[in-house]
């Protein structure tokens, strides 16, 4: 019963944390969706060399998108003349941060985590550029570009060849019919609202409907995962194997194939840190986690070739690594106790702000988990 009543003062606890932070951080994507100006991607992601990768991953880090939701904004600004460094940089940054996952850290993480986390995103995405620019093979070269015509069973051109990757796209997006969801309008270059308070309707449904739809079912296993944690893990046992290379490499092998989006890592490496785990070695779990997953390697392959997803995939393992060492290393000479920040963090907001607030989000995902289980009980019906 001490371990059931435990559980839930946890899960309670983080709930109030985030709470604020994530309504909040909802509410700033929605704004993002809503008032990105038209063309911007496009704009600056076109053409060769270095300044392509360095703007995509400038551009994709406050942009609310996963590791699923990315592809197909990818692979429409790939067809609209990205190079493959510009696409992998984008594909790379955008997913391992986001606005809404940003203030998110700000609340669990504290403010040395918020600030290493879209360093290490923005850096890891330039290095992967790089290397794709070097040794991911001619820009031409891969069956097809994914376009968001594939997301309604439709067909991918290239400049030369016609593939259809019904199957790969409705396997990123989650669907099993191929049919349109929202992770295949995520192009940012729909048409805006033709005044203020339409736009505003736009930034909350957006942000406190749609994405709430994206993230509700695994924003709230990371809440519980992250609860379980705090429950059962002490800070004595796991302080013994919580740094160093293995436990960063084993968090590559957990994060890399699986599906984890940046804003629900966001609670569980909250826990990870509380627990004893290194700075570094969360910082790991923060970056491989929500940068990829097998399906999104599956399309990149598809649409770029193996030498590009070998890149990728490099890029993503190193950078992970060498920030992980490099943040331990740092917060060891300078001091910095990366803890203490986030236990001081809980503090920021005040009670009678974070309750409405967890209470608000709590009725979000609860609404949108609902929603979710009807549809697929009446699908088998």
């Amino acid at each position: 019963m001490d371990t059931f009543y435990k559980f839930w003062h946890e899960f309670y606890l983080i709930g109030l944390d985030s709470g604020p932070w994530l309504l909040l951080g909802l509410i700033v994507s929605g704004m993002i969706k809503v008032w990105l100006p038209e063309g911007l991607m496009d704009r600056f992601l076109r053409g060769k060399g270095l300044k392509p990768v360095v703007s995509a991953a400038v551009i994709g880090t406050p942009l609310p998108l996963c590791s699923c939701s990315v592809v197909p904004a990818a692979m429409a600004i790939r067809e609209r003349g990205a190079s493959k460094g510009a696409t992998v940089s984008f594909l790379i940054s955008t997913p391992e941060n986001g606005a809404d996952s940003l203030v998110l850290s700000y609340a669990l993480l504290g403010p040395f985590m918020t600030a290493a986390r879209p360093i290490a995103a923005i850096v890891s995405a330039v290095v992967a550029g790089v290397m794709t620019m070097i040794w991911g093979g001619d820009d031409e070269e891969g069956e097809a570009v994914v376009t968001k015509d594939c997301c309604s069973g439709g067909s991918c051109k290239s400049e030369d060849k016609v593939v259809a990757v019904k199957e790969e796209v409705a396997s990123c997006c989650g669907s099993d019919n191929g049919e349109r969801n929202d992770c295949c309008e995520s192009e940012f270059d729909q048409s805006k609202g033709d005044g203020f308070f339409k736009d505003l309707k736009g930034v909350f449904t957006y942000g406190l409907v749609e994405l709430v739809d994206d993230i509700a079912f695994w924003m709230t296993v990371g809440l519980v995962l992250a609860a379980v944690m705090n429950t059962f893990l002490s800070e004595d046992e796991i302080a013994g194997w919580g740094s160093g290379i293995g436990p960063m490499c084993l968090m590559i092998l957990i994060g890399v194939p699986m599906y984890v989006c940046a804003t629900e890592s966001t609670p569980i490496g909250g826990s990870m840190l509380m627990a004893g785990v290194s700075p570094g070695t969360v910082l790991v779990f923060l970056l491989a986690g929500p940068a990829t997953n097998l399906g999104t390697v599956g399309i990149i392959k598809k649409a770029m070739g193996w030498r590009t997803v070998s890149c990728y995939l490099a890029g993503i393992v190193i950078c992970s690594l060498g920030f992980g060492l490099g943040v331990d290393w740092f917060v060891g000479v300078m001091g910095i106790d990366v803890k203490g920040q986030t236990e001081a963090m809980g503090e920021v907001v005040p009670y009678w702000l974070s309750l409405p607030s967890m209470i608000l989000m709590g009725t979000l995902m609860l609404r949108s988990l609902f929603i979710g289980l009807a549809k697929r009980l009446r699908g088998v019906a």
